[in-house]
Parts: C-alpha cells; structure tokens; sequence
C-alpha cells in the first residue's frame, strides 16, 4: 500500500511535534514519575485516528533518544500502541463524550504495565514491577487525565477546533 506523500507528510510533522514537545520537557519527561506533556497529544486519536502513527513514531524516536534507547523505543512504543487503541475505542463505544473522554484519558496510565515490565526486566529486579506500574501511572495520570481531560473538553466543545484538527489530515 502506497501513502500519499501529504500524509507521510503530516504523520512526521504530529510525529515532530510529539518529539520537540518531549525534549524541551526533557528533565521530566524520563524516569519512575514522567511528566512527558507530549503525552496530551494521545487524546487526538478521539478526533481522528490518522494521528496514531504519527504518535506512534513520535513515542519511538523519543525514546530512543532518552536513557532507555531500543529497549524503552520498543517497549513504550508497545503501550502507547495499546493506550491509542483504547482511547481510540473508548471513543467510539462510549457515547457520553464526558465519559468517553474520561475513560479513554485512563488507558495511558492503564497501560503502564508495559513500561514497568520493562525497566523490572532491564533492572532485573522483580520486586520493583508494582513501584514502575505506580510511577508510571501516576505520571500518565497527571498528564493526560489532570491536565489533558480538561484542555481536550474545550476543544471538542469548539466545533471549529474539532472541524480544523480533522482538516489537517485531509489538506
């Protein structure tokens, strides 16, 4: 299957902002608590699903640039992968968009067993499994749930932001 050069295009550039977002967060965006503001842009996927590989690729290559290099790529990559498909569903399946919006903002942090399977397996350290899915969570939560609920409520009451971010895919 061949893209259209307009939406390899686009992926890059959601894939890019995902990245310089990470970066200038760079401090907080790695370790047991990661604050990673990027991880607001997860939400898009309830607009649109076009975002998710451009979320994907931006999770990849911002991982790969922090201390856990392949390993965290991969392994973060896998739950941001899970978490997409759940906000993506969750959207879909639940239709209050309050709900909806709430319960898909709680996959990243749901999902955070990956990440603690990794560093448990990278540690090699079994016991810690519990404290990494914690962290992580906690870190997801505040972002995406504390922080992302309410900024991604008023875009979607704003009918015009909704309208523009479907557009950007379709230019």
């Amino acid at each position: 299957m061949k893209l259209p050069v307009k939406t390899m295009t686009k992926t890059v550039l959601i894939a890019s902002l995902y990245i310089v977002i990470t970066l200038l967060c760079y401090p907080f965006a790695y370790g047991a608590i990661q604050f990673r503001l990027s991880e607001v842009m997860v939400l898009l996927a309830l607009i649109d699903p076009l975002y998710i590989p451009g979320l994907l690729l931006g999770c990849f290559v911002s991982n790969m640039l922090g201390i856990g290099g392949l390993v965290d790529a991969v392994f973060g990559t896998l739950g941001s992968a899970v978490s997409l498909a759940g906000i993506y569903y969750s959207g879909k399946w639940i239709k209050n968009r309050t709900l909806g919006l709430f319960v898909a903002s709680l996959w990243p942090s749901i999902s955070s067993f990956i990440i603690a399977f990794e560093m448990t397996f990278i540690l090699q350290d079994s016991q810690s499994f519990l404290f990494w899915t914690v962290m992580v969570a906690i870190g997801e939560f505040c972002v995406v749930t504390i922080l992302g609920v309410p900024l991604m409520h008023f875009v979607l009451s704003k009918p015009h932001l909704v309208t523009l971010l479907k557009k950007i895919r379709e230019t």
